[in-house]
């Protein structure tokens, strides 16, 4: 499935967001003491922004390790 620019455009917003809101919910955690679920968060952070990335660059992967390799 081949997206539109305004539609690829549109999933790279929605994953930084999802970016965004990881990392909120990353810090509240942290301040709240809990490492594990923080560092979670804080990974997904990531994920979603490197998705968003390859995105924009026209290329999009159903699994992480997709996103990990194109970034390698």
């Amino acid at each position: 499935m081949s997206l539109s620019d305004a539609q690829r455009e549109h999933v790279v917003k929605v994953r930084l967001a999802n970016a965004g809101q990881m990392l909120l919910d990353a810090s509240n955690m942290l301040a709240g003491g809990s490492l594990r679920s923080a560092a979670n968060r804080s990974y997904y952070a990531v994920f979603y922004a490197a998705s968003a990335l390859a995105m924009r660059d026209g290329h999009t992967f159903r699994r992480h390790r997709g996103v990990i390799s194109y970034f390698h």
